[in-house]
């Protein structure tokens, strides 16, 4: 296999992408072991990472000024969006805005970008008809097709972007890992992967902010079995998920002393003393704005945004969350980004629960 060096147009539409994402977000850093100034994209490499939202994509082409050496990708996107009328169809709009995603599905300039730079249209079997699938015996071929396109792609010299979990995260944390993922090992040969894990942070601005933690490039290990692989990996990056002060905040909310009402000196007073106690452990990462801005400043908005939204009450200067906030049994089985986003947040931090006197 020989690697794919990018030329100047596949550069040019990437950044493009990344220019135009730009506007979707408040931010987005990166956190590397040993604070490394770039990732280590030597081929054949799969960056496998979590899945929160459809931005992931637009997310994805900001780090291609940090990935050394210059390096082509491919990764799985949905079908549809690489179809006619996909942002009139699936984001139904009015107005102005209608006419905005009309212009942009006649342009084809999203299919054209995707294709370009590396995307490769995958099913999603399980959104129509996957018990018809199922029923003929064609799912798990279907399924095994689609993972055999990716890596004869890859061989051709590109590394791969791939979200192993196969959907969006619906509590916040890592979902199960598809086991098919591994197959990849035994199909490109001499491949490595780079785990890196995106904490999105909905509550702090106006718009997200994106953190995401890489771990180290490591070769596939030959001593676990395909299942005990996907139990290790989803651990693995549970691990990486960043402090921010919006799964900062929505731990505090939380804790029992806030289930009783606090003051907001008192609140700020307990993310701090977490924010310590994670901060002592030394291999977690943490939010860049923890040293630029006070819990006070941080919290202004998540505070205000939980109280429009009926999460939290805030009378006579004590705060105390609702019992909206803490009927988890409504929300089992629901999408918490939208029906809870405050315990969607808290999950993020999952994984560093048995370090955190706390946790709840």
């Amino acid at each position: 296999m020989q690697e794919k060096k990018p030329n100047f147009l596949y550069k040019l539409f990437v950044r493009l992408v990344h220019r135009l994402s730009s506007f979707l977000f408040a931010g987005i850093e990166v956190y590397t072991p040993n604070k490394r100034q770039e990732i280590p994209s030597a081929f054949p490499n799969i960056f496998l990472g979590n899945h929160v939202a459809e931005l992931d994509v637009a997310v994805l082409c900001s780090l291609y000024n940090y990935m050394q050496p210059a390096c082509t990708f491919v990764f799985p996107v949905r079908e549809d969006i690489v179809q006619k009328r996909f942002l009139s169809n699936a984001f139904p709009a009015k107005g102005i805005k209608k006419m905005v995603f009309s212009l942009v599905d006649f342009s084809n300039i999203i299919p054209f970008l995707i294709n370009y730079t590396g995307g490769i249209p995958v099913k999603r079997p399980f959104r129509a008809n996957s018990r018809e699938l199922l029923k003929e015996g064609k799912l798990r071929e279907m399924v095994t097709e689609q993972w055999v396109v990716l890596a004869e792609r890859a061989a051709l010299g590109s590394n791969v972007f791939l979200f192993p979990e196969g959907k969006l995260s619906y509590d916040g944390w890592i979902n199960p890992i598809l086991r098919g993922m591994y197959s990849l090992r035994d199909k490109i040969l001499g491949v490595k992967y780079t785990p890196f894990t995106m904490s999105y942070d909905f509550l702090t601005y106006a718009k997200p902010k994106v953190h995401l933690g890489f771990g180290d490039t490591v070769p596939f290990s030959a001593d676990l079995t395909e299942k005990e692989f996907s139990l290790f990996f989803r651990n693995m990056l549970g691990d990486l998920f960043v402090v921010t002060p919006g799964n900062l905040f929505s731990f505090v909310l939380f804790t029992s002393e806030v289930k009783k009402g606090v003051s907001i000196t008192r609140f700020c007073q307990l993310a701090q003393e977490i924010l310590t106690e994670l901060e002592l452990k030394g291999n977690i990462y943490i939010a860049g704005e923890f040293a630029n801005a006070s819990l006070s400043e941080l919290f202004a908005h998540p505070i205000e945004l939980a109280q429009q939204k009926g999460f939290l009450n805030n009378s006579n200067q004590e705060l105390r969350g609702t019992e909206r906030l803490y009927d988890n049994e409504k929300f089992k089985y629901s999408y918490l980004r939208k029906k809870n986003p405050y315990l969607f947040h808290r999950n993020q931090l999952r994984s560093f629960q048995h370090l955190l006197k706390n946790w709840e």
